[in-house]
């Protein structure tokens, strides 16, 4: 089993491994952790993100701003959701009320770093040409139960995002992640491990390693020569 922290350090390293920048690098660390909490294989979907940026499999995007609000669109590959994801969340923590993402690799994995890293208080998602969608506020993602973001978030696909002041629908026929008992239910009994995807997240930490030397000491890598006695 592994805890919370655990997630979301391989997941932060990992990232920085493939070439994030740190502060992205703890953004999708911390999405990944939400992600573990609501119950989603958070290693597998972040390794299936960072291995795309590792093989140049996703582009960051580039954001355009017109009559009908922000899109970010990329070249001829999916948008990478964090990347991409974190972007979004600047212009909506900036004051934008609406952005499109053009082809989003894992919209899953985009909607664990906008719960975490927006805002906003509550955000309304939908997909491509659909109406129906999630809704983020305070931490929880509501969904159509017939519809869970396990599978009917898979990519790549369009998304748009929205600021709303309107509550989160009571009604019946919801599923719900996130919910405060989720987590203190992780936080007791642990997340169950994903060998595979730790395997994959492993070898993009290794790019963050050299060896144990003087010159490498010198150079910055460890704790130091004053903390190391």
């Amino acid at each position: 089993m592994l805890s919370l922290n655990e997630i979301e350090g391989t997941v932060r390293k990992a990232a920085v491994g493939v070439g994030l920048a740190y502060g992205l690098a703890s953004e999708a660390g911390r999405a990944a952790g939400w992600l573990a909490a609501a119950g989603l294989p958070a290693l597998t979907l972040s390794a299936d993100v960072l291995d795309a940026v590792a093989s140049g499999d996703s582009n960051p995007g580039h954001a355009r701003e017109d009559e009908n609000g922000w899109t970010i669109v990329g070249t001829d590959r999916p948008l990478c959701p964090f990347r991409a994801g974190v972007a979004a969340c600047d212009l909506l923590n900036a004051g934008a009320s609406r952005i499109t993402l053009k082809g989003v690799l894992l919209p899953v994995a985009a909607i664990g770093l906008f719960t975490v890293v927006s805002t906003v208080p509550r955000l309304i998602l939908s997909r491509g040409d659909r109406s129906d969608g999630a809704s983020i506020a305070t931490g929880i993602v509501t969904v159509p139960e017939a519809d869970p973001l396990e599978t009917g978030w898979a990519g790549p696909l369009d998304l748009m995002i929205a600021g709303s002041d309107e509550d989160t629908p009571a009604e019946t026929g919801l599923k719900r992640y996130g919910e405060p008992a989720d987590r203190a239910r992780v936080l007791s009994t642990g997340i169950p491990d994903e060998p595979e995807a730790m395997v994959r997240l492993k070898r993009h930490i290794a790019k963050t390693l050299v060896p144990a030397s003087d010159a490498s000491r010198e150079r910055g890598a460890g704790a130091g020569r004053i903390d190391s006695h």
